[in-house]
């Protein structure tokens, strides 16, 4: 096979994957007698609506509010900040332990 031909059917299927108008192109028909006035279109995709219900029960419908403020972005966390959340974790985690 030309190497040559072989490298423009490779460059044509790639402009035909691009673009698959291009395969109902008027300069495409080689017969006179397939000419038509008005060459077919590319088929539309089909739509996927269906018949079916779908069941929401246990969905969890979206939060709408605005978020909430969390912390304070002005506060910088430092060795002794983060010592004192970790030693009220563990106070808190000893008296669920306890009181349970």
């Amino acid at each position: 096979m030309d190497p040559q031909k072989l490298s423009e059917l490779r460059t044509f299927v790639k402009l035909c994957k691009q673009n698959s108008a291009i395969l109902h192109s008027e300069d495409l028909i080689f017969f006179p007698e397939e000419k038509a006035e008005d060459p077919p279109k590319p088929p539309e995709p089909e739509s996927e609506e269906s018949d079916l219900e779908i069941d929401n029960e246990g969905v969890i419908e979206p939060d709408n509010e605005e978020p909430q403020a969390m912390g304070d972005e002005s506060v910088e966390v430092i060795c002794a900040t983060v010592s004192s959340f970790l030693l009220l974790v563990q106070l808190a985690m000893s008296l669920l332990m306890i009181f349970g």
